[in-house]
């Protein structure tokens, strides 16, 4: 979980790039989040809508065997997940150019469950084998792949930014390397030709809308855990996507290609994330 100075020095580092631009913060998140509520990228959704939607994440492609692996996704057991995805990425990696179907049949459904999972599994080894199947999976697609860059750059840009274990910064890390090889063209796609579903992520975990009991909706939790361990899931759960978003804000506070602030950004008011209860719950 994510310690106090941690928090705090994102929630430092985030203010600071927004007064250096010189702008009030007296526009209120709502406000900011509004502006966005239109986009199909990210978490943005109202909580019935975005529940549902995610709780069907099945495959639907040939093969069995594959479609068995991503029901194991959803269990409640963190061993089952992770042996799922282990598998799941031995498969791609011994497949070759001839299964580019099987691996397109693969990606449509897996980029829906990493859109849901990967920031907020509680397991540090499932999130880290997420963004290495993601890599993977769309290094080996390539052109074909790009139509779900809006749905995965989100959180394998933020989770490459921090986490809690460094395994998964350096998963996150080398999978957008993978799918965007060339420095140059990884910064351009971050911050210039997906920015709007990247920003958007980052306002809405920033936002009133987001609350620990929103993500545990998304993430599918239900019973089976101690009252004692559940509110740890949540509590880091939520203490880590916030620590993400935070950490991503200094980078986004200017508009790309230009001296001009990004007001969806520079406008937010971070204090209240540095002083405890900072959870919105």
């Amino acid at each position: 979980m994510p310690t106090r100075r941690s928090l705090k020095r994102s929630v430092a580092n985030a203010t600071t790039a927004a007064a250096q631009l010189g702008l009030s913060s007296s526009t209120g998140i709502g406000d900011i989040f509004s502006q966005f509520a239109g986009g199909s990228a990210g978490y943005g959704a109202s909580s019935s809508q975005n529940s549902a939607a995610m709780a069907a994440v099945v495959y639907c492609g040939p093969d069995p065997s594959v479609g068995q692996l991503f029901r194991k996704f959803g269990k409640k057991d963190s061993l089952t997940r992770m042996k799922a995805y282990e598998e799941l990425r031995s498969r791609v990696e011994d497949s070759d150019e001839a299964d580019s179907n099987a691996l397109a049949n693969i990606l449509e459904p897996f980029a829906a469950h990493y859109r849901r999972s990967a920031l907020l599994d509680p397991d540090w080894r499932c999130r880290a084998a997420m963004h290495s199947i993601v890599g993977l999976l769309v290094s080996r697609l390539k052109r074909d792949a790009m139509r779900y860059i809006p749905d995965i750059l989100p959180s394998l840009y933020l989770a490459a930014l921090y986490d809690t274990h460094y395994e998964v910064c350096r998963s996150s890390s080398a999978a957008l390397a993978m799918i965007f090889p060339h420095q140059n063209k990884r910064k351009m796609a971050i911050y210039d030709k997906f920015r709007d579903p990247v920003r958007k992520e980052i306002c809405w975990l920033l936002s009133s809308e987001c609350t620990m009991q929103e993500l545990d909706e998304i993430f599918g939790c239900s019973g089976g855990a101690s009252k004692v361990d559940a509110s740890d899931e949540s509590e880091g759960r939520y203490d880590r996507a916030v620590c993400a978003a935070l950490t991503a804000v200094p980078k986004f506070a200017m508009m790309p290609n230009t001296d001009t602030a990004d007001p969806a950004i520079v406008s937010m008011d971070f204090i209240h994330f540095a002083l405890p209860p900072y959870r919105s719950s």
